[in-house]
Formats: C-alpha cells, sequence, structure tokens
C-alpha cells in the first residue's frame, strides 16, 4: 500500500481566501448520452411502476397528420454526464468588473518595466525579481540577434531565481489552488498542476531524468517566454505564422519571447517545414491565389481546400523550363510568402502533456487526444469562480498506473484512439483498421503478461477504468465499428467474442457487447440458432442489467417468431424471460407545424388554452395538456429529476469521508465509484439508515431535509443535479411531498443500488398536483400518421 495523502477541499478554498458563491452556478444536463440505445418500459421493469401512476399520451394533429405518443421508456437515454452547464448569478457581476479593472492595469503595466515573476509552489505569488527589463526592450528592437547574443542578454540575477516548481525533495499540496484573475492565470494554473504531479511521490515516481530537465528549462525562462508557451500549448498543434501570434496581456512585441522558446528547445522553426501541403494551408487565400496565377492554374477562384490541391497536383507533374522540379520552386516561393513560422517540439510538448495526464488522470476519454488539455480549462473555470466544486476529502490508497511504461503506454494509446476516431469521423475506413490492427497486437502482448493483468485485477474496478488494458479494450470494441462499417461481420463477431472472453476490463460494457453481438450472427451472418444461445449466455451473465436484458429478450422473440425461423418456435421457452407490465395510455390532439427541412426539429402550434402562443415542442405540448387535467407543475427532465431528487436528500452520504480512492482530484463532481454496484456496498450502512429514516419522515420533515441541502449547496457542480430543473426549492418540496417518503425510498433505492443503469429510462415528464397530492410520469413519444 502506498502512502495515503488526504486533503480536504475546503481547507485550500478558505487557506486561499477563496470567495465561492454558491450561487454562481445553475447546471441542467440536457441530450441523450450518445451511442446508447432505448429499451421499452424500463421503469416498470425496474420500480413495479403502477398503472395510475405512469401514462401513455396519444398526440394527434388535426386533419393533416396524427402524432401518436406512446409508452416508449427508454433504458440508456441518459442526461449528459459530467460536469453540467453552468452560467453566472448576477452576483457575480461586480466581481467581473473588477476582474476587467485588473486586466486593465496588468495591461498597462506590461507596456512599462515588468519584472520575471516567481511563484512558490505553496502560495503561487509573484515574487521573481530581475534586472532583465532594460536588456529586454533592447532586445525587443534588434529582432535578428543571433542565439549566442540572446543568452548573453540573460543577467544573472534572472538565471540565480529561485525555481518556478518545487526542488526535487519539496512536496507540493494539491490544496493550493491559484486564484488569480490577472493576466497571469493561465501559466499559475498550468504551473498549479506541475506542481502538484511533482508534489505527488507517486506520480513523481513515473518520471524520467528527461522529464525532470524539461520542467527545469521550463522553470528557467522568463516570465513571457513561459506565459506564451502555455498559450501555445493549449491552442491546437500545428504550424502557426508568427506575424499572426498576438498576445498584448503578455507583451506588446513577442519577438523576445520567442526566440527564447526556440534557443531553449521549446519550439521549432520556418527550417523545419518541408511539407508543401502544409505551406500552402498556412497561406491566407489572396497569397495563395497569387501563388496559383504564378504557376498559371487556370481556375484561380477555387475554395482554399481546393486551391491547395490544385497546386499540389500541379506541381507534382510539372516541370520549369530549366527541367527543376515545380515542387522546389512552388515551395520556395510560398515560405517567402508565408514568412517566419513556428510549432510547438515534439518532446517537450509530449513530456508536459504527460503530466497533466496524470494530473487529471480521472478525467480521461479515448476523445481527449491531447490528454490532459482539458484540465486546465477546469482550473481556469474554478479559478474564476465559474464552477463550484462540492467539498470533499481527497484520499488515494492505491497507484493506477503500475510504472512509467504503464504510463508511456497510456498517452499512446491516447493518441492512436484520437487518429483512430478522426478516421472514422472521414469515413477513412482503411487507415481505421490499420489503427485498431495495431491497438489489437499491442493489447495481445500486454494481456499476455500475468503480472499486469493480476496487478490491474488487485486495483478497485472504478480505479481499474484508468489502465491502459482497460483503454484498449474500449478501443477494440471501436475497432468492431470499424469491421462493420467495413462489411466484415465475421470479424466484428470474432472481436467481440474475445472482449466477452474476458472478465477483467470494461464488465459494465459487457451488456453493450451481447447485444451486438447476437445482432451481427443474426442478421448479418444469418444464423439464428447460434444467435439465441447467445442471448441465452448474455441473459445469465451477472453483469448484464436492466435493458440490455430486455433488449436481448426481445430479439429472442423477434428470432423464434420470424416465418423464417418455424424451427426455433419452441426455443424460446428455453430463454430466461424478461418481462414488463404494460403501462396505460392518453391521447392529446395538437396541430402540426410544417418542417421546412426534414432534419427540422417537430413542432406543434401552442393550444388555444395556453398563456404562451407560439410553438412548442412535444413535451411542452403534454405538459399544457396535463395542466387542463389539474396537475398544477410538471417538469420535462427525465432522469434527471429523480437524481436532482436523490442529490438533496443522499447529499452529505454521495461525498461522505472514510471510503478510499473515491476522491482522487479537487476537480470532481461525483465520487469515482457513483455507477458501480460499490457505491452502493462502500456506504451501505448510510444508505440503509436514511431510507428506513425517509421512509417515516413526515413531509414538514421532508421539506426541511430538501430545503436546508438546497440553502447549502445549490449552484454546487454536482453530476446528480440540475439546478435549472426546478424553478426554486419550494417546487422540488411540493413534489416530493406529492410522492410522499415511502414511495420516494422505494424509487431511489433502485437508483443507488444501480446508478449506471436505472439513471436513465425515465419517463420524460413528471407532472403533479399540490391540492390533492398526486404524481404521475409519462413518457411521450411521436409517430405521424397521414
Amino acid at each position: 500500500m502506498m502512502s495515503k495523502r488526504q486533503t480536504s477541499l475546503h481547507d485550500f478554498i478558505s487557506n486561499n481566501n477563496v470567495i465561492l458563491k454558491r450561487a454562481a452556478i445553475l447546471s441542467k444536463s440536457v441530450g441523450k448520452k450518445p451511442g446508447e440505445i432505448d429499451n421499452e418500459q424500463k421503469l416498470f421493469s425496474n420500480f413495479g411502476g403502477q398503472d395510475e401512476d405512469v401514462d401513455c399520451i396519444y398526440i394527434g394533429s388535426r386533419p393533416a397528420a396524427k402524432a401518436v405518443i406512446k409508452n416508449d421508456v427508454s433504458i440508456n437515454t441518459v442526461k449528459r454526464e459530467g460536469d453540467s452547464k453552468v452560467s453566472r448569478a448576477a452576483g457575480t457581476r461586480k466581481k467581473l468588473q473588477r476582474v476587467k479593472h485588473v486586466k486593465k492595469e496588468a495591461n498597462k503595466n506590461n507596456k512599462s518595466d515588468s519584472c520575471i515573476s516567481q511563484l512558490k509552489a505553496s502560495s503561487f505569488t509573484s515574487n521573481r525579481h530581475s534586472s532583465a527589463n532594460s536588456k529586454s526592450k533592447t532586445t525587443l528592437q534588434q529582432h535578428e540577434l543571433k542565439n549566442e547574443r540572446l543568452s548573453c542578454e540573460m543577467t544573472k540575477s534572472e538565471k540565480e531565481s529561485t525555481s518556478v516548481f518545487p526542488t526535487i525533495t519539496d512536496e507540493v499540496s494539491i490544496d493550493e489552488l491559484p486564484h488569480n484573475t490577472s493576466e497571469s492565470f493561465y501559466l499559475d494554473n498550468f504551473t498549479f498542476a506541475l506542481s502538484s504531479v511533482l508534489g505527488n511521490a507517486e506520480d513523481k515516481a513515473l518520471l524520467n531524468d528527461e522529464d525532470l530537465e524539461v520542467i527545469n528549462t521550463f522553470d528557467h525562462l522568463s516570465e513571457a517566454g513561459r506565459k506564451l508557451y502555455v498559450r501555445l500549448f493549449q491552442r491546437k498543434y500545428r504550424w502557426l505564422p508568427m506575424s499572426k501570434l498576438k498576445y498584448p496581456g503578455i507583451a506588446a512585441d513577442l519577438s523576445f519571447a520567442l526566440q527564447e522558446l526556440l534557443s531553449a528547445g521549446f519550439l521549432i522553426g520556418e527550417q523545419n517545414l518541408h511539407d508543401l501541403t502544409v505551406v500552402l494551408g498556412l497561406l491566407p487565400a489572396p497569397d495563395l491565389r497569387i501563388l496559383a496565377k504564378d504557376v498559371r492554374l487556370a481556375d484561380t477562384g477555387q475554395p482554399k481546400s481546393r486551391l491547395v490541391e490544385c497546386i499540389v497536383q500541379h506541381c507534382s507533374t510539372q516541370r520549369s523550363v530549366f527541367g527543376r522540379s515545380m515542387h522546389s520552386v512552388v515551395f520556395k516561393k510560398a515560405k517567402r510568402l508565408l514568412g517566419s513560422c513556428c510549432l510547438l517540439k515534439e518532446e517537450p510538448r509530449v513530456t508536459l502533456l504527460r503530466m497533466l495526464l496524470l494530473f487529471s488522470l480521472t478525467d480521461i476519454t479515448l476523445e481527449d487526444e491531447d490528454a490532459g488539455l482539458k484540465v486546465l480549462f477546469s482550473l481556469l473555470m474554478a479559478n474564476m469562480q465559474k464552477i463550484v466544486y462540492p467539498s470533499y476529502t481527497i484520499s488515494r490508497s492505491v497507484k493506477a498506473l503500475r510504472d512509467r511504461d504503464s504510463l508511456i503506454r497510456l498517452q499512446k494509446l491516447l493518441f492512436s484512439a484520437a487518429e483512430l476516431m478522426g478516421h472514422l469521423q472521414r469515413h477513412e475506413f482503411e487507415p481505421a483498421l490499420q489503427d485498431y490492427l495495431m491497438a489489437k497486437r499491442e493489447f495481445d502482448n500486454y494481456y499476455k503478461d500475468e503480472d499486469v493483468v493480476r496487478y490491474d485485477e488487485s486495483l478497485p474496478v472504478w480505479v481499474r477504468e484508468f489502465t491502459p488494458n482497460s483503454l484498449y479494450t474500449k478501443l477494440l470494441y471501436l475497432g468492431v465499428e470499424v469491421l462493420q462499417k467495413m462489411r466484415n461481420y465475421a470479424a466484428a463477431v470474432i472481436q467481440l467474442e474475445e472482449l466477452l472472453g474476458q472478465t477483467a476490463y470494461c464488465i459494465t460494457s459487457r451488456g453493450r457487447w451481447w447485444e451486438r453481438l447476437s445482432l451481427n450472427i443474426d442478421q448479418h451472418l444469418k444464423q439464428p440458432a447460434k444467435a439465441l444461445c447467445v442471448i441465452t449466455s448474455g441473459l445469465l451473465d451477472p453483469h448484464v442489467r436492466t435493458g440490455h436484458k430486455l433488449g436481448l429478450y426481445l430479439r429472442a422473440v423477434k428470432i423464434c417468431s420470424s416465418p423464417k425461423n418455424k424451427s426455433l418456435k419452441n426455443r424460446l421457452e428455453d430463454v430466461p424471460a424478461v418481462l414488463c407490465q404494460e403501462p396505460p395510455s392518453r391521447v392529446f390532439h395538437g396541430k402540426l407545424f410544417p418542417k421546412s427541412t426534414t432534419a427540422a426539429k417537430t413542432s406543434f402550434y401552442a393550444p388555444d388554452f395556453a398563456e404562451n402562443e407560439g410553438l412548442c415542442g412535444v413535451e411542452d405540448l403534454a405538459l399544457m395538456h396535463y395542466e387542463q387535467l389539474g396537475y398544477t407543475d410538471g417538469v420535462h427532465g427525465e432522469g434527471a429529476t429523480m437524481t436532482t431528487v436523490l442529490s438533496l436528500i443522499f447529499w452529505d452520504i454521495v461525498f461522505m469521508d472514510g471510503i478510499m480512492d473515491t476522491f482522487w482530484s479537487p476537480f470532481q463532481s461525483q465520487p469515482l465509484d457513483l455507477r458501480w454496484d460499490n457505491f452502493y456496498l462502500n456506504r451501505k450502512k448510510e444508505i440503509d439508515r436514511r431510507l428506513e429514516e425517509l421512509s417515516n419522515w413526515s413531509d414538514e420533515v421532508l421539506c426541511e431535509k430538501v430545503e436546508n441541502c438546497w440553502t447549502a449547496h445549490v449552484g454546487e457542480t454536482c453530476v446528480l443535479t440540475s439546478w435549472d430543473l426546478f424553478k426554486s426549492v419550494d417546487h422540488v418540496k411540493s413534489l416530493v411531498t406529492c410522492i410522499g417518503g415511502s414511495v420516494l425510498a422505494k424509487i431511489l433505492e433502485k437508483i443507488l443500488k444501480d446508478h449506471r443503469h436505472c439513471r436513465g429510462g425515465m419517463p420524460d415528464l413528471m407532472v403533479w398536483n399540490r391540492k390533492d397530492k398526486t404524481f404521475k410520469f409519462a413518457e411521450v413519444s411521436i409517430i405521424l400518421l397521414f
């Protein structure tokens, strides 16, 4: 076991005098999670819903069309996870005015003498002083100084200044988040992330001497050089014309800072640019047309991308009158038009990305090509008080990455995944296939290492998600998509069988894998009998839950009832049944607004009895009709309605202390084990006690608990909570009193025990009547009948 490091987020906020205005954020999760399918009637299979509490609605338009809304509850229709959308409350406007004033003062100071700042790891306050400023002015006026002269211009006091990073023996606590509102906050946040990694002995052990040398070199850059590098570091990785780099908050003239970065090996210049296509792509459109006229292209009015292709193609087939290749002639002209340009040097950039990857390990996804960069945005939002994270205790007892080799593999894997996904988006299936096959070979070799697998299996399942093998497993499932796009379904089936053959990684994805495997075997390989065997195995898999079970069973019903499979009709009896209760339905009629395009959203004219005229969505139309039926309140929140109520009753338990390795970062909106069975098992005693209390709470006590939690935490970013879903705390209180503590406890118990599979699939609408304390769930969907 490694040494435990515990840090209170509340302590570092108070220590740094950070005033967090809890009302600064209103968050709401919207949309459905990409890639997840809809499965029917999950509410009834999970909650045992009663007929009188759930409606199926039919909405139609007369006379042109009829819209039928029937119950089609989606198990995997979820509110967007992760950090919610945020918006500032009016109370922060004065603070922003002060921020603008500070920025103006900083810009004025940049025009005068500036000093080289030193950021101590404990307080991140600037106190580095140097007499190099007078020489910096002279240097800025002399743009063609050689590297030797530039190094001589650095004064002795600057070279001997104290490092912005801790020494090798220092330890930096992550509870020292910088809180600046000046132009230096980009650098401060970047420095904070690096210092946090260096201050953690376990993370620092994954770095080698070359990594530390890069950090040391960065440390000894001037303040302007470090600021400029951080700004370039956060931009898209590509060549940049120096003439277009404008950062007046850093310096009016960036020549000195750019030359310093070139000399220190953090940038490379245009002499390293040898790709004609890249050079042409950097040219402005007018310069590109001038070049096209020089090479006598017929049509110079084409779009820029097409013009680049034509010039490159022309150069590959034509020669000059002297027999020289047109490629070299055009390349020289293009570089002359382009002027000076720069690119971040690969080695230092990869090293610093690796540092940020360690700092933000719990936030990585396959979509992160530059893994770690988004944590700088989280730092920025927290620094500017646009996001307030809940208070909890950080505790780490295990290492997700076994050694440095695991870290290197993880970083390379993220680069490969980004390339594969890019090829998929551009429909470049052959390059995507090669990326997949390479990843497969690496995974096969790595998976054979029993020590690695044994170490991963010793980790908590929610920490195991951050290991290279877990991400390799997800990448291999992306390979299944590539194979299916290329119609190689036999190979896709083999890959799915291999994924299902192991139970160490991505066990929560097994339901999706079983469904995809049964579909491929049935529909594409035309082997319905084998598909039934696969479905039976999937239904007996303990990791397959709720909606995935229903999806597998419905496919079995489809196979056995097909006229083509008469011999399999009796095989349905051998398949474990998954039965659901059919809900009642209700019909509403509305006038359909004609679509301008097929992609336009379906809208209805507001009914005559509505207060507001105009157009509305189908959910709003249903809410209006329910209001006519006596339901005084209603929200369109799907699963967010119940998870918001859950968070207001169980907030202290969700973010409770004493459970190791559930909080690794100050920027978490949920414990790491939330979507695992372990969430309930780790808090079983506390959850069971609260559920029992909830069942016995009177309406007055229930309202008091909800109001106290709302008042204490409103605006804090929590993945369970959508603060702007309800109008006010009184709106929430009216809902919970209508449901009652006893019924509420049964609903919330299901979500608490299996949040991953029960957080979604809830009906679209929740309506209730404050007077007679009745409520109803209603799922809405549209079928147009002409």
